[in-house]
């Protein structure tokens, strides 16, 4: 029987290093901006820097190194395999007998499934051979069939760790009467499949199997969250959402389905009972979710620009941004315009939240007063909540509906007077000179809309503009050094308990994963 040879497949090589010189070079081109805008102190702009080429270093080794392994020719034999490193011009031969067999897979990168031959040798080391690398693929399981190498199976579905691949086959003996074998066991009730893998509590087990995978998804979700954030909102500029549907709800998004993705698997290999493995789900998720917003509400600090005016009317001269300084101006506190909010909270919608949304109109000058035009609005929110308003009111212990309460009773009531009467007394009193700097809200969420209410509400400047700015007396940097503390302190947090949650119970025997 003649010798089967494979055909290396010349536009792998030549494709690969076509993909490694866009990836890179598209990912450089976005990323300088980033680094380049990046606002903070040296020292983190170091370890920013560090960690972006650790990343690069890591990414470029992995597709090398695939690239490298792939880079052979393999002749098949009736009594060995003959491997040809076509780098180094050296080949080796495999005998037979050190040969466990051979498998099939498939593996999916990105929207492409690659057909891949995996070689089990009895040392345990293992050849790939990958579909787009020879260019007789298709041949090569038929060579091997007919030289009589034994066949183990499919390695479907494919099991990997972020990682590490997990071999399907590693932990089995297969010999050249492999069917034979299984009827003997089958009959002596020693079914290979029935042996069960003694139940082990090593703790560098539990953590390379389930706790760094937690970490790399952690690191991943934040990477691909902020970077993708500041490319598309702050630098590009697509279009604008609502800052709590970024900030808040996208992130801990992400974390849930990565978490049931990657993550549930994972945890389901450990002994503990259903009813606790939900909470391991939630630490996990609040603590991904809480260093993904801790960090979003950092790069909005830390890469946005701060506009400096000496006048508000220079702000519609020049290009929107963040954050803003203003020099000459002069606020009409006399003519503030209010909106009052109110609605239902709570489990059982019980409690009553009240809001109240004050702009004051920002002018150039006070001879401004005289006109009906208003360039851009200083915002004033308050907030509280009434707690179990309805049921200890006795007037309405027979409503069971809080839309059923009309808004002139809600307004009437005791417990709002006191809160508007507080409020603005609190605002009468408040010095809306003394600011850093101005935050301009972006035009999009529950809160715009509402400071836009009250805008409208305004009677004597009827050529409005709906650029409303908060004032902020703390200065950018401690605003970007608290959000990063937290997001070390938060993460680091849930990572020590979801750490301990791990470590404690013991992994489940093969049979019950």
């Amino acid at each position: 029987m003649n010798d089967f040879k494979t055909r290396f497949d010349l536009l792998f090589l030549i494709g690969g290093l076509a993909i490694i010189i866009l990836n890179y070079g598209t990912f450089g081109y976005l990323i300088y901006p980033f680094i380049r805008d990046f606002k903070t102190t040296e020292f983190v702009q170091y370890i920013v820097l560090i960690l972006f080429l650790a990343i690069l270093y890591l990414n470029f080794k992995i597709l090398i190194q695939r690239i490298i392994k792939a880079i052979k020719t393999y002749s098949i034999k009736n009594d060995s395999i003959e491997v040809f490193n076509m780098l180094t011009s050296k080949t080796k031969s495999i005998d037979k007998d050190a040969i466990k067999g051979f498998s099939t897979s498939v593996i999916a990168y990105g929207i492409w499934e690659i057909d891949e031959i995996i070689i089990y040798l009895k040392d345990g080391a293992k050849i790939s051979i990958m579909q787009i690398a020879q260019s007789n693929f298709k041949d090569i399981k038929s060579a091997l069939l007919d030289k009589n190498y034994n066949y183990l199976g499919s390695e479907l579905p494919y099991n990997v760790s972020l990682y590490n691949r997990i071999y399907k086959y590693d932990n089995h003996t297969i010999n050249s009467n492999l069917g034979e074998k299984r009827n003997n066991t089958v009959r002596s009730g020693n079914s290979e499949d029935n042996i069960k893998r003694p139940i082990t509590n090593d703790i560098k087990t539990k953590i390379k199997l389930i706790y760094i995978p937690y970490l790399i998804i952690s690191l991943a979700i934040l990477i691909a969250w902020t970077f993708l954030y500041w490319l598309l909102f702050i630098k590009l500029n697509v279009f604008q959402v609502d800052e709590s549907l970024i900030s808040m709800i996208a992130p801990a998004v992400l974390s849930l389905i990565s978490i049931l993705i990657w993550l549930n698997k994972r945890i389901k290999l450990l002994k503990i009972d259903k009813d606790h493995f939900p909470f391991y789900l939630i630490v996990a998720c609040i603590s991904m979710g809480c260093l993904s917003y801790f960090t979003h509400e950092y790069i909005i600090l830390t890469t946005n620009k701060l506009t400096d005016l000496s006048s508000i009317s220079q702000i519609e001269k020049k290009e929107p941004t963040k954050f803003y300084t203003l020099k000459n101006f002069y606020l009409d506190k006399k003519n503030f315009s209010i909106k009052k909010i109110f609605y239902a909270g709570g489990k059982h919608s019980q409690n009553l939240e009240m809001e109240i949304y004050i702009v004051v109109p920002i002018l150039n000058s006070a001879s401004d007063t005289i006109g009906s035009n208003c360039i851009g609005w200083y915002g004033v929110k308050y907030a509280h909540t009434e707690y179990d308003f309805i049921s200890n009111r006795s007037s309405f212990s027979l409503i069971y509906n809080f839309n059923d309460i009309s808004i002139d009773t809600i307004e009437n009531s005791t417990e709002v007077k006191r809160f508007i009467s507080n409020r603005m007394r609190v605002f009468e009193n408040l010095d809306i000179n003394r600011f850093l700097y101005l935050d301009r809200i972006t035009k999009t969420g529950n809160e715009y809309n509402n400071y836009v209410s009250a805008i409208k509400n305004n009677a004597k400047y009827t050529n409005k503009s709906d650029v409303v700015l908060l004032p902020f007396n703390e200065p950018l940097t401690e605003r970007a050094d608290y959000n990063l503390k937290a997001a070390l302190i938060t993460f680091g947090a849930g990572s020590l308990l979801f750490l301990l949650m791990v470590i404690n119970p013991n992994l489940k025997s093969e049979d019950e994963s």
